[in-house]
């Protein structure tokens, strides 16, 4: 059924009932007709039959079609309790997130009617990945007519859990993103005064403000019918449900004679901007509402939005992989004299990495071995090697490449062991690597999940060397160590690559002096 089904209903019905909504539809083969089920919200306490008639003949008209169209119409009513058995049910389309998800794990505010589902690291990051909150959304807006926040989020025991010691847990921080702040571009006033305030993110809305300002996407706009108490007169006022990247909100608007047709203009989809009063709720103890006074349409950036993360924090010791003392009398030959070490490299320290994976792609691969080598003033101090069990079989194209087999990595530490020792062992250094996007590629998207963020300066020493030796004819790894005469025994293999790379930056720190 089109996306667009309901609003050409509502067209032909002049906006008569927008309130309907379409659950499903049905084409019954066997006996040749068509039937829809729409849901309506609560507050209507039911629909008349002309009016019952004359969305039929709405229906029949907008579907083309010679079958007889039948509709049933359910009155929508949100339900904990049954909200969890069709969720689940729901899920099933996601095999690897139904499997997981218990009913505990979904949590329920009736009041607010907001859901919370509590999944793993791992199962959280997949579904952001494959954007299932969106299909969620989708599925909760063709179901109830009532405004529900949905949301994933990350098992808080989970979030913190070492997984290299269960009885340990690792020490992390929130880290705020500095000014959360959005600048609303391209404003276009619908009601007020035009909007060109900064504003809040939806998340940092906690607090009671006289003069708040939001934007984001409308999600879902409801009307509700209402009785003066004073006048008895027949009123009503609209629920938008906004979103940014960080949440959602729920906000009212409260129209006049001068305003109801101008608020009419606004559509689901649309970007808005609003000021208003964010206050206590009367009706939710706890709980804040936002009454709209100001309405402007405008564009946001959302590729600009700054998150608040939690952080994992440089562990105190080593516990899985343990860095061993680099001796080469050899490595002396790069620097004769200790002045004669480039200013470049004084004072600072630099971490030369290098990995060997099941694939290319860090987004669906696994790390299968991590090496690197600590450069310290210039002189190679440390190495760090360790494989890694990727838990899944490595491909034969792979073996075919580094020469590791399932077997090698049979009984090895996992990445989650070894990630948070290599994040140590990086600790206030400039990460180097040949062709470094691909290995940093590796790291920074596993290490996202575990709260380990790597944000080094980094050097590629591939482009170094097309820099700093430009009349080569070629810059791969095993070309450069022939032609410079470093030794570079176990090719493709991750420690020896690494040592092979900090010999080659070595020689390119070097010739710059």
């Amino acid at each position: 059924m089109p996306k667009s089904f309901i609003e050409k209903i509502n067209k032909t019905l002049k906006d008569k009932f927008t309130y309907l909504k379409l659950k499903d539809n049905i084409v019954n083969l066997k006996d040749k007709y068509i039937e829809l089920v729409l849901i309506f919200p609560e507050y209507i306490s039911e629909i008349d039959e002309d009016d019952k008639v004359e969305i039929q003949k709405a229906c029949t008209k907008v579907l083309d079609t010679t079958l007889p169209v039948k509709i049933k119409f359910i009155k929508s009513h949100f339900d904990g309790g049954l909200f969890k058995k069709e969720f689940l049910d729901f899920l099933t389309e996601f095999p690897s997130v139904h499997s997981i998800i218990e009913n505990d794990d979904i949590i329920i505010d009736e009041d607010k009617k907001a859901i919370t589902v509590l999944v793993e690291p791992t199962i959280f990051r997949f579904c952001l990945e494959r954007d299932i909150v969106k299909k969620v959304d989708k599925f909760i807006n063709q179901n109830y007519c009532d405004m529900i926040t949905f949301a994933f989020r990350q098992k808080e025991e989970d979030m913190l859990e070492d997984v290299l010691n269960e009885s340990e847990v690792p020490e992390t921080h929130l880290e705020h993103g500095g000014d959360r702040l959005i600048i609303p571009k391209n404003v276009d006033n619908l009601i007020g005064k035009p909007i060109y305030n900064k504003a809040m993110y939806i998340e940092d809305a906690v607090s009671e403000n006289p003069e708040a300002v939001i934007c984001g996407e409308v999600n879902d706009i409801a009307v509700i019918e209402y009785k003066n108490k004073t006048t008895g007169e027949d009123k009503k006022f609209y629920k938008i449900l906004m979103q940014d990247p960080t949440g959602k909100m729920e906000v009212l608007f409260f129209p006049n004679k001068h305003t109801e047709g101008k608020f009419g203009l606004l559509k689901t989809g649309k970007q808005i901007v609003v000021r208003g009063k964010l206050e206590k709720d009367k009706r939710r103890e706890g709980s804040l509402v936002f009454m709209v006074r100001d309405i402007s349409y405008c564009s946001i950036d959302i590729d600009n939005f700054v998150v608040n993360r939690i952080v994992r924090d440089v562990d105190t010791e080593y516990r899985t992989v343990f860095p061993v003392d680099y001796i080469e009398v050899a490595q002396t030959s790069f620097f004769d004299l200790a002045n004669a070490v480039p200013k470049s490299m004084l004072g600072k320290t630099f971490v030369v990495f290098d990995l060997e994976t099941t694939g290319l792609n860090p987004n669906q691969e696994k790390i299968v071995e991590i090496g690197a080598v600590k450069i310290v003033n210039g002189v190679i101090t440390q190495t760090f090697a360790s494989l890694v069990n990727p838990g899944k079989p490595i491909p034969l194209e792979a073996t075919a490449v580094h020469g590791i087999k399932d077997s090698d990595v049979m009984g090895k530490p996992t990445i989650e062991e070894v990630l948070p020792d290599f994040y140590k062992f990086v600790h206030g250094s400039t990460i180097v690597a040949h062709n470094i996007s691909f290995d940093f590629g590796f790291i920074s998207a596993i290490g996202k999940p575990m709260g380990i963020y790597f944000e080094h300066d980094q050097l590629d020493t591939l482009a170094l060397a097309r820099k700093t030796f430009p009349r080569l004819s070629h810059y791969n790894l095993p070309f450069l160590t022939k032609h410079f005469n470093i030794i570079h025994e176990s090719k493709h293999r991750a420690v020896d690559d690494a040592v092979a790379t900090a010999k080659l930056f070595l020689k390119i720190k070097e010739k710059e002096g």
